[in-house]
């Protein structure tokens, strides 16, 4: 418990330097691709055990699975009227599933996207997913 709660705080104190505290009232500037430098800055920042505990992956096995699932480093995600760098969102989908953790409090720290659209962005991989490789997955007793 103590030791997630570092992990937190770490990654609230990432957020406030990253993108400078949030104030009422102030629209802060941020760039269209910020999706991609999140998934630069998660990537370079976090040490393995951090890793372990939000993706139940290491940054190499993870460099590894991106290209055998056909999630290229240069891929979108469209969720809507929004996109989402692919390989974050393949991280988000990896933190929701590591362990359960409220999207509006844990992630957003994380990933910086809000709620809403973080839902939208998971659902939009996990459907990608599915229909990519679907075909491979069996269920069920009958199955050999």
């Amino acid at each position: 418990m103590i030791l997630q709660m570092g992990v937190m705080l770490t990654a609230a104190a990432i957020h406030t330097s990253l993108y400078g505290g949030r104030q009422a009232g102030v629209q802060e500037y941020r760039p269209r691709d910020h999706t991609v430098k999140r998934f630069h800055y998660i990537t370079s920042t976090f040490n393995d055990y951090v890793w372990g505990i939000f993706f139940r992956f290491t940054r190499p096995q993870l460099f590894e699975l991106l290209p055998l699932l056909g999630i290229g480093l240069g891929d979108w995600i469209w969720a809507g009227d929004h996109k989402c760098y692919a390989p974050l969102a393949f991280l988000m989908v990896l933190c929701r599933l590591s362990h359960p953790r409220t999207i509006d409090g844990d992630m957003f720290l994380i990933f910086d996207v809000v709620g809403g659209r973080m839902n939208r962005f998971i659902f939009a991989m996990m459907l990608w997913l599915h229909d990519k490789w679907s075909y491979t997955l069996k269920f069920g007793l009958l199955c050999g």
